[in-house]
């Protein structure tokens, strides 16, 4: 079993609403409702400078496909995936919002099951 997440209740609230206006896909409705169900709510100030957050750039392994990557959360209408920036309701966001350096996790990405890890979580204020 994974830990739980932790995030803002912004954030938690976001995703929350993704789910009920049916913007995930059934396998991301899923998995996201019981990461909701343990996650742990904080403030912005008390969330570890190693979880994934809007305006983090994360390196993650795809173990499924074999590659690294790089990867900007950005807030919605600001993504550009050339860029390596991606909205924070993109797959590969939702998978790993709330999440730290060092979690591997399972996610479906276009129907099909991927294990992902966290390589590394940089902040910036």
């Amino acid at each position: 079993m994974q830990e739980p997440i932790m995030v803002t209740t912004s954030i938690y609230d976001f995703i929350k609403d993704r789910i009920r206006r049916k913007r995930v896909t059934p396998a991301e409705e899923q998995l996201l409702t019981a990461e909701l169900q343990t996650a742990k709510q904080v403030v912005s100030r008390e969330l570890p400078e190693n979880v994934v957050k809007v305006g983090s750039r994360v390196s993650i392994k795809d173990h499924t496909l074999g590659i690294e990557k790089e990867y900007h959360f950005v807030g919605m209408g600001k993504s550009k995936p050339s860029k390596g920036r991606y909205a924070i309701d993109s797959s590969i966001a939702l998978a790993t919002l709330g999440r730290k350096e060092g979690n591997v996790i399972d996610w479906t990405f276009d129907d099909s099951m991927r294990k992902i890890e966290i390589l590394s979580v940089k902040n910036t204020v």
